[in-house]
C-alpha cells in the first residue's frame, strides 16, 4: 500500500506537469519507433543507421516544426507583399527588381574579372532545393546569390500572365491568385517547387494533357548570361528562338534565371468531378487516350487516372463550375461495357475553392476540400 502511495507521489498534478509527462511520453514512443534501424545492414555507416534510428523524434521535434514557421513566415511574406503592390507603382516594383537583378550582374563579372577559375554555381543551399543530397558538390564552385529573387512582381489580368522571379513557389503563387480567381495554365501539385526550377528543369512534376509541360505555358524568360560583360536578356519565342527552346532542357547552363512570366487561365468556385471504374488495363488506357487527346469531344480540364489494384482501375475527370446545382451527381460510374449508373453510398464530392477555410455544404453525401486542391496537379486545361 505504501508503495502506491508513493507512487501516487510521481503523478503529475499540474499543467506544467502533465503536459512535461506527455512530452516525454512522445519522445520515449518516438525513439522507440525507430529501434528497427538496430537490424539495419552493417554495410551502412554507423552515421547513416544512427540517423535512421532517430529520424521519427527529428521529424516530429524538429523538421515538423522548421517546415511549420517557414510555411507561416512564407505565408505572411506572400500577404504583406501582395499588399505593398496595390499600393505601390508598378514602375517602383521593376526597379527593384532590376536593383536585384544587378547583384547577379556584379557577382558574373566579379567571376569573370577573376580569371573564370571555377564553374559558376547558385548559391542556393541542398537543404532549400527538392534534392535527397545531403552534402553540397558546390564546394569548389563560384556561387552566385540568387536567393533574393524571390518577388512576384506582376500580375498582367488584361493579358492573362504572371511574372514572378525564379525563387517564388508554387504555394507563394497560388495565395496571391486563388483571390483573383485566378491559376496557373498548367497548375503544379507541390508547394515547394519554385517557378525557376519548373520553368528551366522541364517541370516534370506536373504536366498538361491539353497544353503540355510547364514550360510550355511560358512566353518570355529573363537571364543573365556569362558573357564579358554579362548582360541581361529578354527571351521570348519571336526574339530569339533558339535559346528560348533550349532554355528549359538546360537546367540552368545558359544563363541565370532572373524572371519568368507564364500563361494564366480563371477558375471557378467549384470542381466538379466524377469517378469512373475500367474492368482492364487496356480499357483504361483506351479512355484515357480517347479523352486525353480529345478524340470524341473536348478533353476535360481535369484528367488522372488511380489504380490500387490490378482491376477494377479508375480514371477521374472534373471541370471548374459556378453553381452548386451544377455539382450535385453521382460520381461513381461502372465501365463504359453499357452497365447503369451505380446507386453506392460513395461521396459525392465537389470542391469549394475557398481559400480562407474548409467548410461542409448543406448538400447530403457531400465533402469540400480546401481551395489548394485546385493546386494539387488536377487543374489541366
Amino acid at each position: 500500500m505504501s508503495s502506491l502511495f508513493a507512487a501516487a507521489d510521481y503523478i503529475p498534478t499540474t499543467p506544467t506537469g502533465i503536459i512535461g509527462y506527455a512530452l516525454l511520453y512522445l519522445l520515449g514512443a518516438s525513439f522507440l519507433s525507430g529501434a528497427d534501424a538496430g537490424n539495419m545492414s552493417k554495410t551502412f555507416s554507423w552515421q547513416f543507421r544512427l540517423a535512421a534510428a532517430l529520424r521519427t523524434p527529428i521529424l516530429v521535434f524538429v523538421v515538423v516544426p522548421m517546415s511549420f514557421v517557414l510555411n507561416t513566415y512564407r505565408n505572411i511574406r506572400t500577404f504583406i507583399r501582395a499588399k505593398q503592390r496595390l499600393s505601390t507603382d508598378s514602375k517602383q516594383a521593376w526597379a527593384d527588381h532590376e536593383k536585384r537583378v544587378q547583384i547577379v550582374v556584379s557577382e558574373v563579372s566579379s567571376w569573370d574579372k577573376a580569371g573564370r577559375k571555377q564553374k559558376m554555381r547558385t548559391a542556393r543551399p541542398n537543404w532549400s532545393s527538392m534534392s535527397t543530397k545531403l552534402g553540397s558538390n558546390k564546394g569548389d564552385a563560384h556561387r552566385i546569390n540568387v536567393g533574393h529573387l524571390n518577388h512576384i512582381l506582376e500580375i498582367d489580368e488584361k493579358n492573362m500572365t504572371i511574372t514572378a522571379e525564379p525563387g517564388v513557389n508554387m504555394g507563394d503563387i497560388t495565395n496571391v491568385l486563388l483571390p483573383r480567381k485566378l491559376a496557373l495554365l498548367c497548375q503544379v501539385e507541390m508547394e515547394a517547387l519554385t517557378i525557376g526550377g519548373l520553368s528551366m528543369g522541364l517541370g516534370m512534376e506536373t504536366n498538361s494533357h491539353v497544353i503540355g509541360w510547364f514550360q510550355e505555358t511560358v512566353i518570355q524568360f529573363e537571364i543573365v548570361t556569362a558573357e564579358c560583360p554579362p548582360r541581361v536578356l529578354k527571351v521570348t519565342r519571336e526574339s530569339d528562338p533558339d535559346i528560348f527552346y533550349s532554355l528549359p532542357h538546360s537546367v540552368g547552363t545558359l544563363g541565370f534565371l532572373t524572371s519568368v512570366k507564364v500563361r494564366l487561365t480563371y477558375t471557378k468556385p467549384y470542381v466538379r468531378m466524377k469517378y469512373i471504374m475500367t474492368k482492364t488495363p487496356q480499357e483504361l488506357c483506351d479512355t484515357m487516350t480517347r479523352l486525353g487527346e480529345g478524340i470524341e469531344e473536348k478533353a476535360p480540364q481535369f484528367l488522372e487516372a488511380t489504380a490500387y489494384s490490378k482491376t477494377p482501375l479508375w480514371y477521374s475527370v472534373g471541370k471548374c463550375a459556378t453553381r452548386q446545382q451544377e455539382l450535385i451527381a453521382n460520381s461513381l460510374i461502372t465501365s463504359t461495357s453499357g452497365t447503369s449508373p451505380s446507386t453506392s453510398n460513395i461521396s459525392k464530392p465537389y470542391w469549394r475553392t475557398d481559400m480562407t477555410r474548409t467548410k461542409r455544404l448543406s448538400h447530403s453525401n457531400t465533402t469540400t476540400i480546401d481551395s489548394r486542391a485546385l493546386s494539387s496537379g488536377r487543374l489541366k486545361t
